[in-house]
């Protein structure tokens, strides 16, 4: 399930043109790698895995692109009411195109459940890292309105919310769901790479 979450943000991300998806990068390889030594070590079972981020990447021959993708799961699930019940998770999922430099997007999945975005010029969530403070942050709905997914729409806060991932903080996100008002989750950011 959280895989096909994953794949169909990159469809929509990519939404006319033509893919190949390939694999988990090296890097990744590695971390896994690394986590994979962790567990057989008999560490205990208290020692967090070195990151629970996921990356992808999809390629473009013909038009020579390629699009990155990492996401990250939210630490806990959020009760719905039917037809959404049996608790909901988050992802965070971040996108960079390797035609335009300073490209990148963050995008909001929900797995069961939908998302609220009153006006068609957006809506407003919130945030916090750590111990900082409440930020607000810009949201859309996606192109196709589909109401599973949400997209931080300012660039400036694009830029500051990733640079706030990279330095591994807890965060929460409060997010508006349909007939539900804002619900909150929260993640573990460590061990992003994103360059």
């Amino acid at each position: 399930m959280k895989k096909l979450l994953f794949i169909g943000f990159l469809i929509l991300g990519l939404a006319g043109c033509s893919k190949h998806i390939e694999e988990k990068s090296a890097d990744t390889n590695q971390v896994e790698a690394s986590n994979d030594d962790l567990a057989k070590k008999g560490n205990n079972s208290d020692q967090k895995p070195l990151t629970s981020w996921r990356y992808e990447e999809s390629k473009d021959e013909m038009r020579n692109i390629s699009l990155k993708f990492a996401g990250l799961e939210s630490n806990n699930t959020v009760e719905f009411e039917f037809p959404y019940n049996g608790g909901s998770k988050l992802t965070i999922a971040l996108r960079k195109n390797s035609q335009t430099p300073n490209s990148d997007g963050v995008g909001f999945l929900i797995d069961k459940g939908q998302f609220f975005c009153a006006s068609m010029d957006g809506c407003t969530g919130s945030i916090k890292f750590g111990n900082g403070s409440i930020e607000k942050i810009n949201l859309k709905m996606s192109d196709d309105q589909n109401s599973k997914i949400l997209y931080m729409s300012n660039e400036e806060q694009i830029k500051s919310f990733i640079q706030k991932l990279k330095k591994g903080e807890n965060l929460i996100v409060e997010l508006p769901f349909f007939q539900t008002g804002d619900r909150q989750f929260s993640f573990d950011s460590t061990g992003l790479d994103w360059d």
